[in-house]
């Protein structure tokens, strides 16, 4: 991740099947120690898989969501829901969502020549979901 320069990997199933995303402060932050702390599991032992985010709660922005979007809307659901990144799909033909890109905070900050970062965290899935929806009702 280091060397590619991106912060959010998707973690794909021994038969290739998306099964969910890990992002760079996963893998450096609170959830490695978690586990070590609570006597789950040794770091060596400590693999993707009890750090990434399953796909079934990985949130979603749809493309016609964010092409409605102002920038000032992608970045408050950002900061209120504490991502750095949000994942966007839309359905394909046989009506099944697909991933069409990722908006990511650093990418924003990049764009805009602006030092932005995730301010907040809130701390249940819950929270979140309603985060992503309110961008719907704008």
């Amino acid at each position: 991740m280091k060397n590619q320069q991106v912060r959010l990997l998707f973690a794909l199933d021994a038969g290739g099947a998306l099964s969910g995303i890990i992002t760079a402060q996963d893998l450096t932050g609170s959830k490695v120690l978690s586990y070590i702390e609570q006597g789950r599991l040794s770091r060596e032992d400590v693999s993707v898989k009890h750090l990434m985010l399953p796909i079934s709660e990985v949130q979603a922005l749809t493309l016609d969501e964010v092409e409605r979007a102002r920038i000032g809307d992608v970045i408050e659901t950002l900061n209120q829901s504490g991502a750095a990144h949000l994942v966007v799909v839309d359905q394909g033909v046989a009506g099944v969502n697909r991933i069409r890109g990722i908006v990511s905070a650093s990418n924003i900050s990049r764009l805009l020549h602006h030092n932005y970062e995730v301010i907040s965290e809130v701390g249940s899935f819950a929270s979140r979901q309603w985060v992503l929806k309110s961008i719907q009702h704008r």
